[in-house]
């Protein structure tokens, strides 16, 4: 029997360690990127489990695309493994219960990057805004999910000013 975990995910997990009060980016991508994540209320059920984990977590920014959701969290008192691994349980759950279905929701793994202190985040906050603009993927979950963002940032930072120059800003 070998290994399970798509190509790849040993060299992600080699050297990680979850640093209390890190900032990291993290990406999770569903199973076999099956574009669920923007079915009619699972970008709410998403949104509302990583607001759940204030213990764990402090969410500073998320965004859901179709196959995936990317989000910058400082960490609090949690291991960031342990973390994920409660956020996809209780949102795979309720995904499943959503769409009347069972089975494995989200892939193996995730990816993350860890802050560094001098690291600004302004950056990863516009790529996950700019995000679905990329040529060839001219989607948005719903409109409703881009305030949301735009009202997380503005509550943790100086709203930004490419976000003020966005059509949606």
């Amino acid at each position: 029997m070998g290994d399970e975990s798509p190509p790849g995910q040993k060299a992600l997990r080699r050297g990680r360690f979850s640093q209390e009060n890190a900032r990291y980016f993290v990406t999770i991508c569903t199973h076999q990127r099956t574009p669920v994540l923007c079915e009619e209320k699972i970008p709410n059920i998403l949104f509302e489990t990583l607001n759940t984990h204030q213990s764990s977590f402090d969410l500073i920014a998320s965004v859901v695309m179709p196959d995936h959701i990317h989000f910058v969290l400082l960490l609090n008192h949690s291991k960031l493994g342990q973390a994920i691994k409660i956020f996809k349980g209780k949102s795979g759950i309720e995904i499943n219960r959503i769409l009347s279905r069972s089975g494995q929701i989200w892939q193996k793994g995730y990816f993350d990057h860890k802050f560094r202190s001098d690291d600004d985040l302004e950056p990863i906050l516009n790529y996950m805004w700019n995000n679905p603009e990329t040529p060839g993927r001219n989607f948005r979950c719903n409109q409703d999910d881009w305030i949301w963002f735009k009202r997380m940032v503005a509550k943790k930072f100086e709203y930004p000013e490419w976000l003020k120059a966005h059509p949606l800003g």
